[in-house]
Order: structure tokens, then sequence, then C-alpha cells
């Protein structure tokens, strides 16, 4: 089980755990990564250590978002020789939030003022309709901003209400998909793959909206209008995988292994357009499936496009959680908010946050 020379040398002098694995078992280590896996010895099953959906992935550079010993951690996987070499990134400790309590109450506190003073001028000044629908169009950009700091500083401090019931997850996944396909009607072409037998999971609905319609805008951020994108759902073993899959412009390498941490985007002009999330939407997306008890992966070639793979447990009446009663904000909401950077102002002509 033992690994060249070069390849030892690499993961010794990587500061992050590292790990080196050979047909699924783990083949050589650094010391940072025998700290953080207690016990760890050579021909281990990966499996002990790291999620199926890390391992089912075939052998290409990748990126997982899952938790590990209790904590939640950025994985990249590359191919080198016959190895696959494994870098783990813990998060730093939960600090009091991205953002102070007080700083988020503020923001909503402007964008609710903003709010009320457009909706004055509803009906009042019909040539400025155009500018208003540029204005409404922006305040949902913001709305989406503030709630996606709120969303992330809950969950990173365990104080987000986790309302679970059981879903049934194909009329969930038809239901986002016909909405956004009709919304985007002049983006890339959208193809929802679902089982013939029901797909069940414990689910707060709203986080797992956000992580697909997080995936779907991303998706139609970087896809031309030609394209296509494809979600699918599939069950394999005591999972429900879902997949979304792009054939855009893809993610560069030097950007990759960053995509789950906070801020990560692509230093272009292109980033500017309102399209952009803040660089939070993965990040947003990988914590809310690990709070599912979840995984999610990411692999991509720049110009082949990019695949986010979510892993979440599979659900029956045995495994309750947290059976409460949902009040979830219309669909029709969330998407244009979660839409607001990619859609053209005269949507929200007659559409209002309410």
């Amino acid at each position: 089980m033992s690994v060249n020379a070069a390849i030892q040398k690499s993961l010794e002098l990587c500061r992050e755990p590292a790990l080196a694995l050979r047909d699924g078992s783990v083949a050589a280590w650094n010391r940072p990564a025998e700290t953080m896996f207690r016990g760890i010895s050579a021909g281990d099953a990966a499996g002990k250590w790291f999620p199926p959906a890390l391992l089912r992935e075939p052998g290409e550079d990748l990126v997982c978002a899952a938790e590990l010993e209790g904590k939640s951690c950025t994985i990249r996987m590359i191919e080198a020789e016959e190895l696959r070499l494994i870098s783990v990134w813990p998060e730093e400790e939960p600090q009091r939030g991205i953002l102070s309590d007080g700083v988020l109450v503020q923001l909503q506190s402007t964008l609710t003022s903003l709010q009320f003073a457009v909706s004055l001028l509803r009906g009042e000044a019909p040539q400025n309709a155009e500018t208003l629908s540029i204005v409404r169009r922006s305040c949902y950009s913001l709305q989406r901003q503030i709630g996606n700091l709120q969303t992330i500083t809950a969950l990173r401090e365990g104080s987000y209400f986790f309302r679970a019931s059981l879903t049934e997850l194909r009329e969930l996944l038809r239901e986002l998909c016909l909405a956004a396909s009709d919304l985007m009607e002049e983006g890339p072409r959208l193809r929802c793959e679902l089982p013939d037998a029901p797909v069940f999971a414990w689910l707060d609905r709203e986080l797992f909206y956000l992580i697909v319609l997080n995936l779907l805008s991303n998706s139609y951020g970087h896809t031309p209008a030609e394209g296509e994108i494809t979600v699918t759902l599939e069950c394999n073993g005591s999972a429900a995988i879902l997949t979304v899959a792009d054939r855009g412009e893809g993610i560069p390498a030097d950007v990759l292994g960053n995509v789950f941490r906070r801020y990560t985007q692509r230093a272009t002009p292109e980033d500017l357009r309102p399209a952009c999330s803040g660089g939070l939407g993965l990040y947003l997306a990988s914590l809310a499936a690990q709070r599912h008890g979840g995984t999610m992966v990411v692999s991509s070639r720049p110009g082949e496009g990019a695949t986010v793979t979510v892993s979440l447990p599979l659900g029956s009446g045995e495994t309750r959680m947290q059976d409460v009663m949902q009040k979830d904000r219309p669909l029709s909401d969330l998407l244009l908010t979660e839409f607001s950077g990619l859609l053209k102002a005269a949507r929200y002509e007659e559409r209002w946050i309410d």
C-alpha cells in the first residue's frame, strides 16, 4: 500500500489534512490528517472517513462539501498516477456570524423602506414604469443577498429552526423545474429526468428550494441560450441523488477548489452582472445539504460545463426527524428572488415582495 517518495513528500508539504487512496483504501497520509482522523491506518477503507458520494464519482478533479469528524469541510480530490489524492479544508470555527445581527436588521429595514417608497409610486408615473421595474428587480436582488446572509448565519451558529417533513421529491422537483423553465423561457432548455417510483426524504422544504434554485441560477447564468441544463433524481442505496448538470462554460481550475468557500467567484467583468450571488450561493447550498445530513459534490472542466451532485438520506416513517407544519413562501416569490440577476426588469412590473 506504500506510495512513492514524491507523492509522500507532496503530502507532507500540505498544511491541510491530505491523504492518498489506492483502490478505495488509504495508502498514505500526512500529520494533519493523522490529527484529524484519529486512528487512521494503511488499508482503511476510504468509506470509513469520506462520504460515499465523493468516492462514487469518476476519477477526475472534483470538490465536495461535507461534514467530517463533526466539522464542515471542503474536500478536493485529484488523480495522480494510480492514486486519488484528497485534501481537506476544515471550515474555521463559527463566530458570531458573517455580519452582526444589527447590520442585517439595518439592511432589512433599509430594504423595507425602499420597497414601501417604490410601492407608493406604482401607477402614479407611467412614464417611469421601466425605471421602477429596474428598482423592483434590484430590491429582489438585495432581498436575496440579505436572506442568504441571514440563513448562512443561522446555519453556522446552529440557530436555524430546521422544519422537516417527509416529502416526495419527484413532485417537488417537477414543480420547481416547470416553474423555472416557464420563467426562463428565453434561456437554455431545462430537462428534468425523474424515476418512476416515489422518492421520499425528510426535508426542510424552504432550505431544499434554496439548494435547487441556487444550482439552477448558477447553471442558467453560465450556460448559453442554445445550451441545456439537466436535473436528474435517482436512488442509490440509502441516498437520494440529485444532479444538476449544464453544458456551459465550466469552472476554471483555479476557482474549483474554492467553490464552497464564502465569497468565491470568478474575478471577471461578467460577475458584475446582477446574476452574481456575491459568492455565497454554493456556500449556502452546501450548508443546507449538510444540515439535511447530505453532501454536495462539484465536478467541472472548463468549456465542458459543470455538474453538481447532492446526496440526501432517504426517509421513511421510521426515520422521523422533526415533523412540523411548514408554511412555505410562495414558489413564484422564491423564483423571482433567486433569479433576480437573470430576469429582465419587465418581469417585475406587476410583482412585488409581499
